[in-house]
């Protein structure tokens, strides 16, 4: 089977043989595109939008959302969405934490998935779901470690298979480490952009203001301050006692140097005076100062007498300079943290995925050898059971009812290992899909259980043709045997049983024609809490004692279902009944399944 949404096969061009080829399937495309994406966003809201149109198109999904949770508020806020709904306001615009399915799977941490959404009691609005013939629904936590960012989900109108879950959930744990990235670029971005302003608008009134001028006789090297400038350098009024000396011994040692070799090349003709240099106050605080001035006047023999300046107090944006650099630097570390992360997890994905196929490999081995080794001791239990009646039945006795006792379990130690050995040949012993009359198939179903038919008086009613499908023959006769022996075994006591077998064509304009198929019996009938049960191995809703069976037959049928792409669900009340519906596609989109 092909989890992946499957897209017509192409003509390619000649190619150069010795070229190398390169070829992504659906999923592949969809996981690089959504890197990509990742990667070359720039924008929070960019790469979110650009994500779910993503998963929208590689996926064929109705449409796509993702929330992200505002912390403040405790409340999931939906920032995009793709596909059938582009709009963001609504009834899941705002979404409480622990409310609806969305809340819940933010609240809980825990994907939920079903490829049967108008039975999922966490799906609200059915009757929404069975007219837009929504099949699958699937929603992710959005986390970085334990921290939730938000979430992200999905509907389709196919089921979706492992693998493509698998993906889509690699897709979220990297959402959500992108979502954490971007945000601090943009807080940096935006904190960025309020230092500039900042340092704008402190430009423009000093420039305006003249704030902390000076003059310079250049020749007899006097300074003559403004109060607003040895403010700057921390002193009080009067504290440079006009002298050039006095200027200094407050630049920063470290400073001076460069400091006086603009101030020089200034005078001696280059370029005017501007620098940046840190000033140390008289109580040891250091601040920075930018530096400004231009020679004015100049003697009768050309050379420069006066320079007129102005000093403007930088620190704030030196500070934030340094900050910026910090950030810069934390961002690097948590990029290089984030991409380990990353790496480590899907290694972690990787290795997860193989011992789960393995295992999966190793439990149908287990099954198919097993149910063989354990028939040939059960086949000699039984025929040594048949001889010792034989031969010594008049001399056992009373002895006789624990031998009919070990020969009747060793039967259903028998059956059981039967039925186990058709369960896991659903998949190790699958025929290849061609085009299946269910009429013809029915026909024989009818004709092999025309034994029960007669010893309950039941009678099996079906309603017009059957469709024609792309399917399995053998397993759509194991799946009609059982679904219809099934109900003929859970009729009323002491009332025949009657079957009414009848299907419904169901064509949808964006997705693949397909078929219900309706068995309704008037038999005992179940309460629907147990409807889940009902299809797992070895669960049975009434003792050995009141109806035989291994509790397997329906587990069989739904694999099948399964493989097939279906789907299987069932409605009943106790005492009156029970519908088994199963969908089934009237083609298999995959090319593995042909």
């Amino acid at each position: 089977m092909n989890d992946q949404p499957s897209s017509q096969a192409q003509t390619q061009p000649q190619q150069n043989v010795d070229a190398p080829r390169f070829r992504l399937g659906p999923l592949g495309k969809l996981s690089l595109e959504i890197s990509i994406i990742q990667n070359t966003e720039d924008t929070l809201q960019g790469m979110l939008t650009a994500c779910t149109e993503a998963l929208v198109r590689h996926l064929d999904a109705a449409f796509a959302r993702i929330w992200l949770l505002n912390e403040t508020e405790n409340v999931l806020e939906l920032q995009s969405s793709s596909g059938m709904y582009t709009h963001l306001d609504g009834a899941h615009a705002r979404v409480p934490v622990g409310a609806l399915k969305i809340g819940l799977i933010a609240s809980e941490r825990v994907p939920h998935m079903t490829n049967d959404v108008i039975s999922d009691p966490l799906i609200g609005d059915k009757e929404w779901a069975r007219r837009e013939g929504m099949v699958a629904f699937t929603g992710y936590p959005l986390l970085v470690g334990e921290r939730l960012i938000g979430v992200l989900a999905l509907f389709t109108r196919y089921k979706l298979g492992d693998v493509v879950l698998q993906t889509i959930e690699t897709i979220a744990n990297g959402l959500a480490l992108a979502v954490e990235r971007l945000s601090l670029l943009e807080r940096e971005r935006h904190a960025r952009t309020e230092a500039e302003n900042a340092r704008q608008r402190l430009t423009l009134a000093q420039q305006a203001a003249h704030i902390g001028t000076f003059e310079w006789d250049i020749q007899t090297n006097a300074i003559f301050w403004t109060p607003e400038l040895e403010v700057l350098y921390g002193l009080p009024p009067g504290g440079f006692e006009g002298k050039y000396k006095n200027w200094e011994q407050r630049v920063h040692p470290d400073d001076l140097q460069q400091a006086q070799a603009s101030l020089q090349g200034a005078v001696s003709g280059g370029p005017p005076y501007n620098t940046e240099f840190r000033v140390i106050w008289p109580d040891g605080t250091e601040r920075w100062l930018l530096a400004k001035g231009e020679v004015t006047h100049y003697d009768d023999a050309g050379r420069p007498r006066r320079m007129i300046g102005v000093n403007i107090d930088i620190t704030e944006r030196k500070l934030a300079e340094q900050e910026v650099i910090q950030v810069n630097q934390r961002l690097q570390d948590l990029n290089a943290n984030l991409e380990s992360l990353v790496a480590t997890r899907t290694e972690t994905l990787h290795q997860l995925n193989t011992e789960l196929q393995r295992s999966n490999q190793e439990l149908q081995d287990f099954a198919y050898v097993a149910s063989h080794d354990l028939q040939e001791p059960l086949r000699k239990i039984q025929a040594f059971g048949n001889l010792l009646e034989e031969e010594y039945g008049k001399q056992l006795g009373e002895g006789k009812s624990y031998l009919d006792r070990m020969r009747n379990s060793a039967g259903r130690m028998r059956v059981l290992i039967e039925d186990l050995l058709t369960f896991s040949r659903v998949t190790t012993k699958a025929q290849p899909f061609a085009q299946v009359d269910l009429n013809v198939i029915m026909h024989d179903v009818i004709d092999d259980l025309s034994s029960r038919l007669q010893t309950t008086q039941g009678n099996i009613e079906v309603e017009g043709d059957l469709p024609t499908l792309e399917a399995d023959p053998r397993q759509m006769y194991q799946m009609l045997q059982n679904l219809l022996g099934n109900a003929l075994k859970f009729h009323q006591p002491g009332q025949p049983p009657h079957v009414r077998v009848h299907t419904e064509l169901r064509e949808l304009s964006d997705a693949p024609k397909e078929y219900m198929l309706f068995v309704e019996d008037s038999g005992i009938g179940f309460d629907e809490k147990y409807l889940d049960r009902i299809f797992t191995v070895f669960q049975r809703l009434h003792g050995r004692g009141s109806y035989e069976g291994t509790g397997i037959g329906l587990a069989v049928v739904r694999k099948i279902v399964e493989r097939h792409g279906g789907t299987i669900t069932a409605s009943s009340t106790p005492g009156k009944g029970s519908t088994f519906i199963v969908t089934l596609p009237a083609c298999q989109t995959s090319p593995e399944k042909r």
